[in-house]
C-alpha cells in the first residue's frame, strides 16, 4: 500500500513527464519531415495538374582537384556530371499506372531508355510516387550502368575500373516541387549523388585526354566555375549544367 500510495501522489508529475516526452517525440518527428509537410501541403493544391519528375544519380569524380563533367546526350552544348537517370522494371509497371504515370518524352533521344524514370504524374501522386521510389523495388538499385556506358565504354577509363567501382553515397538531394521554365510546367527533380574515387592510373588517363581534346567530351573544372555554370577554354565559353552544383 505504501507504494501504491507514493504512485497516486506522484502521478500527476508521471504524467506530465509522459506527456512531456510525447510532445518532444511528435514535435522531433515533425521538425524531421517538415520538408515532406510543405511537400505534402504543395501536393494537395491544382492536385490534378501534371508534374514532369527525374530520378537520377549524379557522380562526383574529382580528378587533381577539379571536378569531371562529360557533354550533354540530349543537350550537347552543355556539360554535365556523369550519371543518368533510374530505370523501373516491368514488374512496377501496375504500381506507376496506377499513379497515371506517362513517360516524359520532351528530352527524349537516341539513347532513350522506355523505362527511364523521367516521368509526368498528376501533382496529387507526386509523395505516393517517391513512396514506391524509396522502397527500392521493382527499380534500378545498382549505379554501375551509366558510369560504365559513360566512362568505360568510350575508353575514357580502362575496363579495370568497373572491378574497383565502389562508390559511396554522398546525399539525396532536397526535393523541391518547382516550376521549370524551360518545360514550362511544375517539376520535381528526385536526385542522389555519389562519389567515385578513380585510381592514380585512371586520371591519369582523364587529364591526358581532356588535355589533348578541349572542348571534347570530357572537361575538367573547378568548383568557381561550376558555381557560375559556364567556363571558358581556349577563347570558347562553354554551359554547365545546374546539376553539377548538386555535386559540390
Amino acid at each position: 500500500m505504501v507504494y501504491l500510495d507514493i504512485i497516486v501522489d506522484n502521478l500527476p508529475g508521471l504524467l506530465a513527464s509522459l506527456l512531456a516526452c510525447f510532445l518532444c517525440f511528435v514535435a522531433g518527428r515533425i521538425w524531421e519531415n517538415r520538408k515532406r509537410l510543405k511537400l505534402y501541403g504543395l501536393t494537395c493544391l491544382k492536385r490534378n495538374e501534371n508534374v514532369r519528375i527525374s530520378a537520377a544519380y549524379l557522380f562526383r569524380v574529382v580528378v587533381d582537384g577539379k571536378y569531371l563533367l562529360i557533354r550533354g546526350k540530349r543537350i550537347t552544348t552543355q556539360y554535365q556530371p556523369v550519371g543518368g537517370v533510374y530505370q523501373y522494371y516491368e514488374s512496377a509497371r501496375g504500381t506507376l499506372d496506377g499513379l497515371a504515370f506517362q513517360p516524359d518524352d520532351s528530352m527524349k533521344s537516341n539513347s532513350s531508355d522506355p523505362n527511364d524514370l523521367r516521368i509526368v504524374v498528376p501533382r496529387k501522386n507526386v509523395i505516393p510516387f517517391l513512396d514506391w521510389f524509396d522502397k527500392g523495388i521493382g527499380r534500378e538499385i545498382c549505379v554501375i550502368r551509366e558510369f560504365r556506358e559513360e566512362l568505360v565504354e568510350p575508353g575514357y577509363v580502362s575496363k579495370a575500373a568497373l572491378d574497383a567501382f565502389s562508390p559511396e553515397l554522398i546525399r539525396h538531394c532536397d526535393r523541391k516541387l518547382g516550376y521549370s521554365k524551360h518545360f514550362k510546367m511544375s517539376e520535381m527533380l528526385v536526385h542522389d549523388v555519389y562519389e567515385v574515387r578513380l585510381s592514380q592510373e585512371e586520371q591519369k588517363r582523364i587529364v591526358e585526354y581532356a588535355s589533348k581534346h578541349p572542348g571534347g567530351e570530357l572537361i575538367l573544372v573547378g568548383r568557381s566555375e561550376i558555381e557560375r555554370e559556364t567556363f571558358e577554354q581556349d577563347g570558347s565559353y562553354f554551359t554547365i549544367a545546374p546539376t553539377a552544383g548538386e555535386t559540390l
